[in-house]
C-alpha cells in the first residue's frame, strides 16, 4: 500500500506540474468494493467494472508503449528498438502466444 502510495503522490505532482487537475470518479470505488463481496452482481455494476478494467489496461498500454513488442512466428519484435525478443520458459507466455505483449524488463 505504501508503494501505491508513492506512486499516487507522484502521479498527482506530474499532474500539478503541467496544471492538470486531478479528477476522481467517486462511483469507482463502490462497484470495486461491492465486486470484491457481492456474488450476485447487478448489469450497471458490471458495465462499471468492464469500463474501469479497460480505462486501465489504456493507461498501461499508454505508459509502457516503448515496452511493447509484437508477436512474428519466431519470437516477439519490440516497437522501439527492433529487437527480437523471447519470454523466459517459466513465464506463462512460454505456452501462450499473443499477438502483442508489454513488458517491464529485458534481460539479456
Amino acid at each position: 500500500m505504501k508503494r501505491a502510495r508513492d506512486i499516487r503522490d507522484q502521479l498527482a505532482g506530474l499532474l500539478e506540474r503541467v496544471e492538470i487537475e486531478p479528477i476522481s470518479n467517486a462511483g469507482d470505488h463502490i462497484a470495486i468494493r461491492k465486486a470484491s463481496g457481492d456474488a450476485d452482481l447487478d448489469c450497471q455494476t458490471i458495465a462499471t467494472l468492464f469500463q474501469l478494467l479497460s480505462m486501465l489496461i489504456q493507461a498501461i498500454c499508454a505508459g509502457f508503449f516503448y515496452h511493447t513488442a509484437r508477436f512474428t512466428g519466431n519470437g516477439y519484435r519490440t516497437v522501439k528498438q527492433h529487437h527480437t525478443i523471447h519470454p523466459h520458459p517459466n513465464s506463462c507466455l512460454s505456452e501462450e502466444q499473443p499477438r502483442w505483449v508489454i513488458y517491464h524488463e529485458l534481460v539479456f
